[in-house]
């Protein structure tokens, strides 16, 4: 039996560290000898089925619908980029001198600049994570815009027409930040709080690769958020900038071949099962999805296909469990 230390894609965002999370038993059972072309024909098949160890109460029950991604899979080294200084002050702060502020903090790089606001001599500033690269710009100008206690979220279901038409150009104002960024990402969710006349939207940018998500070490996807509305933006938080090498086309396994693993898995007591509907929570696997996930090999940050398995909590998916599709192993169990 072999043990893989996985490396954590981040917090809020990528962590491209030599930072591991918890280490997983793993068995690694076939190689995969699929394309991405090839897989593509199980993409929307509905999957049921019924794991469970002879004498156990446990259970893993599958009742769910196969989501792939219509990309070329890949395999590769991933490595931190560094913020481009000048980039970040022409995109999220035009027209405005910003200046690096001299009594930084150890852990980030903060630039300031605009009028003083309260107790600061600055009223809009980003900074730079030291530690993990992350991305934090925050303006204090649209504070009274954005900080009112009247606020209330709407229900996507009760949005009007007008309504629908803000969170729109709000959703687009962000993916044209995000390409001014030169980051890829898609809208994962948009709430939308209202008071009388104001309204704001909080995206939810889910990060990708050719379209297909990152999962962080807890196996889930990996998002950022903007705070936006028409004045402007009060808050961004955006995780790591990267950059890959050493890419190639990955070879995977069919879902036929990982449901076997997984059979065998939950046999010999290396997949987790479940007590259904325990606590109220049903673990049901409602979700079968390819991913991007990472581990460190030979001192490198290595990038490589997963299958992610989600059930459902409320309208949010929770990962369960996440296999390497090259070979499947076990990356991530809840």
């Amino acid at each position: 039996m072999n043990r893989k230390i996985i490396g954590i894609l981040g917090l809020v965002g990528l962590v491209l560290t030599g930072c591991a999370a918890p280490e997983v038993e793993t068995e690694q059972t076939m190689m995969g000898s699929y394309s991405s072309d090839e897989i593509m024909q199980d993409n929307g098949r509905k999957i049921e089925k019924h794991f469970q160890n002879e004498g156990e109460d446990g259970v893993l029950d599958i009742n769910a619908v196969v989501d792939i991604p219509d990309i070329s899979l890949k395999e590769g080294v991933i490595q931190s980029k560094e913020w481009d200084i000048s980039m970040l002050e022409n995109v999220l702060c035009p027209g405005t001198d910003m200046i690096l502020e001299q009594n930084s903090q150890s852990d980030y790089t903060r630039y300031i600049g605009g009028a003083a606001y309260n107790d600061l001599d600055y009223d809009i500033y980003f900074e730079i994570s030291k530690l993990d690269n992350l991305l934090t710009y925050c303006n204090y100008k649209l504070d009274d815009y954005f900080v009112n206690e009247e606020f209330e979220l709407v229900k996507e279901t009760e949005w009007t027409e007008s309504e629908q038409n803000f969170v729109k150009k709000m959703e687009e104002n962000s993916l044209d930040l995000y390409s001014k960024l030169g980051i890829e990402a898609e809208v994962a969710n948009t709430d939308l709080t209202v008071s009388n006349e104001k309204q704001y939207c909080s995206v939810k940018m889910l990060r990708t690769l050719d379209g297909c998500s990152w999962l962080d070490a807890g196996g889930e996807p990996v998002c950022d958020t903007i705070q936006i509305a028409e004045p402007g933006i009060n808050v961004l938080s955006v995780a790591e900038q990267y950059t890959t090498k050493d890419v190639k086309e990955a070879s995977v396994l069919s879902i036929d071949e990982i449901m076997q693993i997984i059979d065998d898995g939950v046999k010999n007591g290396n997949i987790h099962t479940y007590i259904m509907e325990e606590k109220g929570f049903d673990y049901t696997i409602q979700s079968i999805r390819m991913g991007y996930m990472t581990q460190i090999e030979d001192g490198a940050m290595h990038f490589f296909p997963v299958w992610y398995f989600q059930c459902k909590l409320g309208e949010k998916g929770i990962t369960l469990l996440a296999l390497d599709a090259r070979n499947g192993a076990v990356i991530y169990m809840g």
